[in-house]
């Protein structure tokens, strides 16, 4: 029995031992599945968190990404909001005290519905207070986090609001996942909200703030389905320049090359050339002497090299009529479009001839277009002539592309001068309720005497009181934007580019204009008052080839320039059409022709009448010209008589001023028109009808070239007072300082002299056809402020 209670006891003993090690053995198997089924788990989850965020295979990446947190915080710049001081900053309230201010204000707000002048006192990128709960300061997120797109869209919202937006989501969104910003335009007609909108995101961010503009309104839901247009057409920016096409350029040596004059030493190409440029106005011996594509020098500003343009642009069309025009100079032209304008951006250029005769225009000139130019490059031959005008408009019917360019035939394009033109046209798309915008390019010069390519100066255009095209100092605002377009009055009219519909829209140009001049004035005018825009581009630039020819034609025995230049002010100029009438009536007396189609279609425009013209574009024409209505528009005006010689009078030519017979015996009205002077509000004596200014310098025999009126604030050179109790016309010219005189000019050729100013010299002398005595009393207290006159308000 003891034997078998041992048996027993030990059996017992191991069946436990069994179950122990049995419990043991399905714990640790539990925990062994338990691992597997939570690795395989783990590694499900993964792999869903990669396909999640697309970024492949899990064993790519560390593991620590899938769930590792971080603080995403960023201190520093926390701490940089936080010190902020200011009006608005920490989002504070801020109270207007100023009662011109809270006028402004209030007005702003019936119209904006909001306080806008407020938000445009405040900073753009203005301190916030943190309103979260405190809870959330404390908070950590997935280390990897998906990158994310912001999309703002507007439509005529207030500037500074729309920016403050980009501003607060740009400077407090982290860098890794703000992918890009992109506001879409839902066809806004703010002006506010276009070029100076533009210039401001892209010299404040960088690419990754994009800007979206729609054509024709859509709405806020549509707007938002960005899938329905290709973000990186709209915004994005390349360098169009063709580095190699340049290098090649700026390596070429010859005659000529980079644009360099041309000086004739042998006596039979001088005579040869003497000969062409009585029959041609120019050099035309030098013109076939150097290459038809030869280099030119590039004339941009410098930060135009750096500029970089619209990814996506229209494309163009180049329209160049010619008639009887000098083969070579033709043919230089469009080298010069050919090779420097992309080849994607090119479409065409259409070659118009207005019905040419000379030969050298015929078979050869077909055959040298054939054999050197692709077939983007057309010839159309019209019928009989038609002038400038209906040919230009030829070619835009011709025309396929979605701009249209009008060059002269005596051009040379320079470097990369197409994409800075195109982009103003670009970013201001032709809709029903978007103005658009003409681009001119700035137009450099090519001497016709050696053919030297040489750049000019940054100016505005527009007309005097008889509607002859005049330069116009910059704007201050103007100045320093070398290399953005700015507004322009009038354009030269030898080249500048429009949307090919829009084009069509406004009409085109008068059919009832002959020959040419006057079609830039109508065309200017029709964009200003019709809801378009009309900008000079710095970074495009073109030169024009200055023959010497008659600027007036006669058909049948009428002057078509004065008539182009009436039926312009007949139906644009409302009644200050008057004023161009008075300055020549002898001139202006001719029929402008039927004007029923032209006023019908300023009516359809609904174009805004040309005080707006003289208020908002061009304020100068108030204070230069006639175009004035509260005050006289001159200190003097008529012959200049000199007291010392009574029948001798004043006579300006070839930048010089003479001392000649008076022209009649009344000096309000003299006969000569280059005898007529005005003693202008700007101090300027100017030729009357004329952009020619009189300087101390005209009274010198070594002047060989007429000034052009200047008007900015360092043109004090161009001054004069006229003291009527002395009788002296005294410079203001600091460097100067004399009074106009007559000694020496029997001796001289006739040509008058800058004296030390002497009240008893008889030769200083000079009386006026008319003065206007109560502004001579105020002359010191008149001056210019903004273009408008200022401290004079009386009439005489």
């Amino acid at each position: 029995m003891k034997a078998l209670r041992l048996v027993n006891t030990f059996l017992n003993k191991k069946v436990w031992n069994i179950v122990v090690l049995a419990l043991i053995f399905s714990f640790i198997y539990v925990i062994i599945i338990r691992e597997k089924v939570e690795h395989e788990n783990f590694n499900n989850f993964k792999k869903f968190h990669y396909d999640l965020y697309g970024v492949g295979e899990c064993k790519k990446y560390p593991m620590e990404l899938v769930y590792d947190r971080k603080d995403w915080h960023d201190y520093e710049f926390m701490k940089k909001e936080a010190q902020r001081t200011g009006l608005g900053e920490q989002g504070a309230p801020v109270v207007l005290t100023d009662p011109k201010d809270i006028e402004k204000n209030k007005q702003l707000k019936k119209q904006e519905g909001f306080s806008a002048l407020i938000s445009d006192m405040i900073a753009l990128n203005r301190s916030v207070p943190d309103t979260r709960p405190k809870s959330c300061m404390m908070k950590k997120y997935l280390k990897r986090l998906p990158t994310a797109s912001v999309i703002i869209i507007f439509y005529n919202e207030y500037p500074s609001i729309v920016l403050r937006t980009v501003y607060s989501v740009y400077n407090r969104s982290p860098r890794e996942l703000l992918k890009e910003i992109i506001l879409v335009d839902d066809s806004s007609t703010r002006p506010e909200l276009k070029e100076d909108f533009e210039n401001h995101l892209r010299e404040n961010f960088d690419d990754r703030v994009k800007l979206v503009r729609l054509e024709g309104r859509k709405g806020l839901i549509v707007t938002r389905e960005c899938k329905k247009y290709p973000m990186e057409l709209v915004y994005d920016r390349k360098d169009w320049h063709d580095y190699e096409f340049m290098k090649k350029e700026a390596q070429r040596t010859g005659l000529g090359e980079q644009g360099a004059p041309v000086v004739l030493t042998d006596p039979k190409d001088i005579e040869k050339n003497k000969q062409l440029k009585k029959q041609e106005g120019f050099s035309a011996l030098i013109s076939d002497m150097i290459a038809l594509n030869r280099s030119v020098p590039d004339t941009r500003p410098k930060s135009c090299m750096m500029k970089k343009y619209l990814n996506r642009l229209p494309t163009a069309s180049v329209i160049i009529i010619f008639y009887n025009e000098y083969p070579s100079i033709v043919l230089r032209t469009v080298y010069s479009v050919y090779n420097r304008s992309p080849r994607e951006l090119l479409k065409e250029i259409i070659l118009v001839d207005d019905s040419s005769t000379r030969p050298e225009l015929k078979e050869d000139f077909e055959n040298h277009l054939r054999e050197n130019f692709d077939d983007r490059v057309k010839l159309v031959r019209l019928e009989g002539r038609k002038g400038l005008i209906v040919t230009r408009m030829e070619g835009v019917k011709r025309a396929t592309s979605e701009v249209v360019i009008f060059l002269d035939a005596h051009m040379e394009v320079n470097t990369n001068w197409l994409p800075p033109l195109l982009e103003p046209i670009a970013i201001s798309p032709t809709t029903a309720a978007t103005p658009t915008t003409a681009a001119t390019p700035t137009t450099d010069g090519v001497s016709r005497h050696d053919l030297n390519y040489h750049g000019v100066g940054r100016y505005r255009g527009f007309f005097d009181e008889s509607m002859w095209f005049v330069w116009y100092a910059l704007r201050p605002e103007d100045k320093n934007r070398f290399d953005r377009p700015y507004q322009v009055p009038v354009m030269l009219g030898g080249s500048f580019a429009i949307r090919r519909d829009y084009f069509q829209d406004l009409g085109m140009y008068d059919e009832g204009l002959e020959i040419w001049n006057g079609e830039q004035m109508e065309l200017s005018l029709k964009l200003h008052l019709c809801g378009g825009n009309l900008v000079n581009v710095p970074c495009s630039r073109v030169s024009h080839f200055y023959k010497n020819v008659k600027t007036t034609h006669t058909l049948d025995g009428v002057d078509t320039t004065a008539r182009n230049f009436k039926r312009v002010a007949e139906v644009w100029l409302d009644d200050y059409k008057q004023v161009m009438y008075d300055a020549d009536p002898k001139r202006f007396d001719v029929d402008p022709g039927d004007l029923t189609k032209q006023k019908f279609l300023r009516e359809k425009l609904s174009c805004k009448p040309f005080q707006y013209f003289l208020e908002e574009i061009c304020p100068e024409m108030y204070t230069q010209f006639f175009f004035q209505r509260d005050y006289p528009g001159f200190f003097a005006f008529g012959a200049i008589r000199s007291d010392e010689h009574p029948d001798l009078c004043m006579e300006y030519g070839d930048g010089k001023v003479k001392l000649l017979k008076c022209a009649s015996d009344d000096l309000q009205k003299p006969n000569n028109r280059n005898q007529h002077f005005t003693f202008t509000w700007h101090k300027k004596l100017r030729l009357w009808n004329s952009k020619y200014c009189v300087m101390p310098s005209a009274m010198s025999l070594n002047n060989k070239k007429n000034n052009y009126c200047a008007y900015d604030k360092e043109s004090d050179y161009q001054n004069w007072n006229y003291d009527m109790n002395t009788k002296q016309l005294i410079s203001l010219d600091k460097e100067n300082g004399k009074c106009a005189s007559t000694l020496g000019f029997s001796s001289n050729n006739g040509i008058l002299s800058m004296q030390a100013c002497n009240a008893s010299d008889i030769s200083q002398k000079w009386t006026f056809g008319y003065i206007n005595e109560t502004a001579l009393n105020n002359f010191d207290n008149i001056y210019f402020e903004d273009n408008f006159l200022k401290g004079y308000h009386l009439t005489s």
